[in-house]
Formats: structure tokens, C-alpha cells, sequence
């Protein structure tokens, strides 16, 4: 969704005969299909620019960042990662800046909207699988296949976020915070969708009817409805 205008909806399509951008000015009740500058290029993430309707960042496979201000219309380079890029992400509160997550799990943020990048280590050396941002700057979260961290100066120090000891050895497979409070924290692992109201203190659990537990999502609409994607 577009924070600017929640009527606005784009949607990523990647198949093998094309791929591309679709849109939609009505949550999606009519759709037409965009296309980047870069036609050859696959496209596998898009970042809608908070606060600025018609504005979205998209990344390709070959790690090339590229930008429009007018839906989708017309395109212009940004920069170049010269990695593939997996995901794009930017944070609410503080538009300026871009977290690139790469296929391998290596982040890179940058602070002037993609003109220049910097790596963000996790830490103990995991892959990051998804960063999530905070209410401020400098605060973000990062999710690797066992932990979360949170990061209130930008990356600098860490700190990990205590998730209760059944998780043992299983993966995370999804983390998110809720746009509303960021001391609101949603985990899901296995079939196990796990919820704190106070930053990791204390937890709720619930096992979903399913083999597993994919990803989880909370609603850009009202921020407290989670939709999670099953695998039965």
C-alpha cells in the first residue's frame, strides 16, 4: 500500500513470460500492469516512499536501484548495489532511508535515499533474513534463522531480544513489529505464532492448525490485524 493514499495498492508479478509492477488506484478492483526502464531487468522488490503519493523505490536481480515519482510512469537510476538485491524496505518514520537486503543476508542501509550504501554486520556473524524498523532513526530490528536483535543507534550496538527457550532449535520464520507501538512483537517458527506486549518480556502463544508457519503480516490499515501465509 501506499502510506500517502491507502486506495493505492502495487503489487509485484514475476513469471516466465514477464514481470512487472501492478497497479491499482482502488485496493485493487481494477489493475494495469507497469514496466520499468529496464525491461530485461527482473524486478524482485518495491518500496512505495512514505508520505509521498506515486512515489516508490524497485530493485532488480542484478542490484540496481531505480526510482519514480509518478506511479510507476516514468523510471531514473538511483545507484547500483553490483549484488543481487532479495528485499527493499523503508521505514515509515524515517523515509530517508533504505534497508537493501541481499539474497545471501547481507544488509545494507543507506541514509540519503540510496545515493550511497553501507553495510550493517548482525551480529555472531548470522545472515540477516529481515530487518524491520522502529519508531525512530536509529532504531531498527534484524531476524536471523535463530534470533532477533534490536539496534537503537543505527546499526552500531545490539541487543537480543529474549525469545522463549522453545524455540530450541527450530528456525525463526518470520518477525515483525507492530506499526502502532514497536514494544509490540509478533515471532512465528514451526506452527507457532508467538506475541509480546512489552518488548520480550512476557509472551502469548498459539499454534496454528498447519505443517508450518511461512510469513506473517500485520495490516498497514488498522495495525493490529496479522495475516500469516500456512503451509498445510
Amino acid at each position: 500500500f501506499d502510506s500517502a493514499d491507502s486506495n493505492i495498492l502495487y503489487i509485484l508479478v514475476s513469471n516466465h513470460k514477464e514481470h512487472g509492477i501492478v497497479y491499482s488506484r482502488n485496493r485493487g478492483e481494477s489493475l494495469e500492469m507497469l514496466y520499468t526502464l529496464l525491461r530485461e531487468e527482473q524486478i524482485v522488490d518495491i518500496a512505495p516512499l512514505p508520505g509521498k503519493a506515486g512515489a516508490i523505490f524497485a530493485a532488480t536481480q542484478k542490484g540496481l536501484l531505480i526510482s519514480s515519482v509518478d506511479y510507476g510512469v516514468s523510471w531514473a537510476f538511483v545507484s547500483s548495489l553490483k549484488v543481487p538485491i532479495a528485499s527493499l524496505v523503508i521505514p515509515e518514520s524515517s523515509p530517508s532511508l533504505i534497508f537493501a537486503l541481499t539474497s545471501d543476508g547481507v544488509l545494507y542501509l543507506s541514509e540519503n535515499q540510496g545515493t550511497d550504501f553501507k553495510v550493517i554486520s548482525a551480529p555472531e556473524g548470522g545472515a540477516v533474513k529481515k530487518v524491520v524498523p522502529g519508531d525512530k532513526k536509529s532504531k531498527f530490528f534484524l531476524m536471523t534463522a535463530r534470533d532477533v536483535y534490536e539496534t537503537n543507534d543505527g546499526g552500531v550496538n545490539f541487543k537480543k531480544v529474549l525469545i522463549p527457550a522453545t524455540v530450541g532449535d527450530r528456525t525463526l520464520s518470520d518477525f515483525e513489529v507492530s506499526p502502532s507501538d514497536d514494544r509490540i512483537f509478533h515471532v512465528a517458527f514451526g506452527t507457532l505464532l508467538l506475541k509480546s506486549k512489552d518488548a520480550g518480556v512476557q509472551w502469548s502463544v498459539k499454534n496454528i492448525e498447519a505443517k508450518s508457519i511461512d510469513e506473517i503480516k500485520i495490516s498497514p490499515l488498522d495495525g493490529e490485524t496479522i495475516y500469516a501465509k500456512v503451509t498445510y
